[in-house]
């Protein structure tokens, strides 16, 4: 019984896996059947099921399908031919090598590419007939061939492409026959391609250079000989070839190429020494320090070659500063950046007067040098640090202020004093900060913030100026004591402030330029001279209180203005001054209604006696408690005497003395003076008088007289007025 059962389970597990194995055997029928179906396909009428058809047989890697693709290789439609050519290259059959050549002439460019990339992709066994298609009778069959022999290296190409470069070849031939050479690498093309060179007649001349410089090391030496020859043509395609090279061996005699006289030979040089790079510094230090073009040429490659010639450059440097500084401030400048830190460091070998070169470079770096000169000044050697703090003045770049900021608050000895200094050689870019520094109540270092402010100068200015209007009495103090101390590079700031709308303002700038003084004087004159009419009275008025004899021309020419304000302190600046030179001018001033009394007491001061009855009479008018010994008859005829001969300002003086001296008695004596004289002056006079009779009578004058009379009114206000 149990023998049966066993038998049993082993019937019914056979019958379990019977439908897994009909799968099977199913799945292999369909994959033998599929690429038949797929060559069927190649016939198909839809270009799209032939390029799928291609496409499945390719990835079957099996020979047998060879021949079917082979058909489709003349396809109409050059997209199955490029599925095609694509199939073969992956069956990877050397049997469709041959077939594939002619379609490196096919019409469609897609499928000249593909045929090249497969034909590649062949490698050695696609070489034998590569190198019999170079003897194909369609040139673009020639030369895809040879183009493609230079792709895959091998040296049995060599002599086949040696024979392509020959004249019986086109020339389009003969030139990817060349490049192939460069390729192949091979020193035994050395030989027949600088006779091409020398020769002159391939059209691949161009390419022959870059060939030789592929081949590399083999090449030199022929190179170098021909760098020499007179043919200067010959002779910048070979150095051409040398720098690409890059052998130490060739600098020498490229260095030899600066001094030949042909500018693009020449130039072909220093682009070869560049190529060169770091083997080629040394060589370039030398002759850019010895004098000639040469050695201006030596400094451009140089330059050229950049940051790789930084190590040499200063080891150099360190060898022997004083021969090579001059040509380290021509190079390492333009190599920039990459030159800061290697010039650091040497700096920090030796940061005394033999190592100083190398912080004069990075000074000359400019703002290429602002972060690691940043860097210095957080330096353990307190030498450094100054001298890093010195560089960043010198370079003057805003963005030298916020390290110097920090250096200016340091606790170091000395380094603060110069961190001062460079922010006062950068000027204004340093003068928020500063300020910010003074604004800090909290702040220790207010004296050092005020000391560069001042050092700083006219940039500074405004910004103290602004400070005037805080709400702080102690900024308000540090800025005007500041300005003051700051002379003739605030006055600018300061004079541009008196037409400022805020009167306190104005007033503060004025005060401050009293206190400036003799330093703000010629530019006082200079604005007086200008005459502008919003401030005149106001420089006036501060060049009279500095009260220095320096200003005495431009006061005297003021006191003769018409405007009775810049007479007024006119001479009392001319007052002030106590200069026997002022005499003259003060007892003129005399008969002046605004500017007589301020005359009077000046000459008082200086001891002065009227020498004429009419000084007299002017200064005794000014000065005395008492008028009442004025009143008399022949005093009432002096004044009238003005009235009728004087100038506008005597007559304005003669009238306000008449009425206080005589009061209305003298009205109508004034108005037959008007109506004889007919003058316009006197009319405007007894026009602006407080007296009502004489206002109304030099109305009437100037209404009856028209428009011809307003043209003489100096002050233009009586129009609105008049009826």
């Amino acid at each position: 019984m149990e023998g049966n059962s066993s038998r049993y389970n082993i019937i019914v597990l056979g019958w379990k896996w019977v439908p897994i194995a009909l799968l099977a055997l199913g799945l292999l029928h369909g994959c033998a059947t599929r690429p038949q179906q797929a060559v069927m396909k190649l016939e198909h009428p839809d270009p799209e099921a032939r390029m799928a058809a291609a496409r499945i047989l390719g990835k079957t890697h099996d020979p047998r399908w060879v021949p079917a693709l082979l058909d489709r290789l003349h396809d109409s439609d050059p997209e199955v031919v490029q599925g095609a050519v694509a199939a073969l290259g992956d069956l990877g059959h050397p049997g469709g090598i041959g077939p594939l050549i002619p379609l490196l002439d096919h019409p469609d460019p897609g499928v000249r590419y593909v045929t090249e990339t497969v034909l590649a992709g062949f490698g050695v066994d696609a070489v034998f007939p590569l190198t019999a298609a170079l003897k194909h009778a369609r040139p673009r069959v020639q030369e895809s061939a040879a183009r493609l022999l230079g792709r895959i290296k091998d040296p049995s190409a060599l002599v086949p492409l040696l024979l392509a470069t020959k004249p019986s070849f086109p020339d389009r031939v003969r030139i990817a026959a060349v490049i192939a050479l460069g390729r192949l690498r091979d020193a035994r093309a050395v030989g027949p391609l600088m006779d091409s060179l020398y020769e002159k007649d391939s059209p691949a001349l161009h390419e022959i250079p870059r060939a030789l410089a592929k081949i590399g090391s083999p090449a030199v030496e022929p190179l170098i000989r021909a760098s020499q020859r007179p043919d200067v043509e010959t002779a910048r395609m070979a150095v051409q070839a040398l720098g690409e090279i890059g052998d130490a061996r060739a600098v020498g005699p490229v260095l030899e190429s600066l001094e030949r006289r042909d500018p693009f030979l020449v130039q072909a040089a220093v682009d070869a020494l560049i190529a060169m790079g770091e083997i080629a510094v040394v060589p370039l230090i030398q002759r850019a320090a010895a004098p000639g073009k040469a050695g201006n040429r030596a400094v451009e490659a140089l330059e050229g070659i950049g940051a790789p010639a930084v190590p040499r450059f200063l080891a150099v440097l360190e060898s022997d500063p004083h021969r090579f500084e001059a040509v380290a401030f021509e190079v390492l400048p333009a190599v920039g950046a990459p030159a800061a830190k290697p010039l650091m460091a040497a700096f920090r070998r030796n940061p005394f007067s033999k190592g100083d070169w190398a912080a004069r470079l990075l000074t000359a770096l400019g703002p290429a040098a602002i972060p690691v000169l940043a860097e210095g000044l957080n330096a353990g050697e307190l030498a450094v640090r100054i001298r890093c703090a010195e560089a960043l003045g010198e370079i003057g770049e805003a963005e030298c202020v916020t390290p110097l900021i920090h250096a200016l608050e340091s606790d170091a000895p000395v380094l603060p004093e110069v961190a001062g200094e460079s922010l006062a050689k950068i000027g204004a870019p340093a003068v928020l900060p500063l300020i910010r520094i003074l604004a800090d109540p909290e702040s220790p270092f207010h004296f050092r913030a005020e000391t560069v402010l001042i050092r700083i100068g006219a940039p500074a200015a405004a910004p103290l100026i602004d400070m005037l209007n805080q709400g702080d009495a102690a900024l308000q103090e540090k800025a005007t004591r500041l300005l003051a101390e700051m002379k003739e590079a605030a006055v600018p700031d300061l004079m541009a402030h008196l037409t400022h709308p805020d009167v306190v303002m104005q007033n503060r700038c004025a005060e401050i330029l009293v206190r400036i003084g003799g330093p703000g004087i010629p530019f006082l004159e200079a604005e007086i001279e200008k005459g502008d009419p919003r401030w005149l009275w106001r420089v006036v008025k501060i060049l009279g209180e500095i009260g220095d004899p320096a200003g005495f021309p431009a006061l005297m020419s003021a006191a003769d203005h018409k405007d009775p304000a810049v007479r007024y302190f006119a001479v009392e600046g001319l007052g002030r001054i106590q200069d026997p030179r002022v005499v003259p001018i003060l007892v003129d001033a005399l008969p002046d209604r605004w500017a007589g009394h301020i005359a009077a007491r000046a000459l008082s001061c200086m001891d002065w006696r009227p020498g004429t009855f009419q000084d007299q009479v002017f200064f005794d008018f000014h000065l005395s408690e008492s008028k009442a010994a004025l009143k008399t008859d022949k005093i009432r005829a002096l004044f009238f005497s003005l009235m009728s001969r004087g100038d506008f300002c005597k007559k304005e003086f003669a009238l306000f003395a008449l009425l206080d001296l005589f009061g209305d008695t003298v009205v109508p004596d004034l108005v037959r003076i008007l109506n004889t004289e007919d003058s316009a002056e006197t009319a405007w006079l007894f026009a602006e008088s407080d007296v009502d009779a004489l206002a109304a009578a030099g109305r009437d004058w100037l209404y009856h007289h028209g428009g011809e009379a307003y043209l003489t009114i100096p002050d233009l206000r009586l129009l609105l007025e008049m009826p």
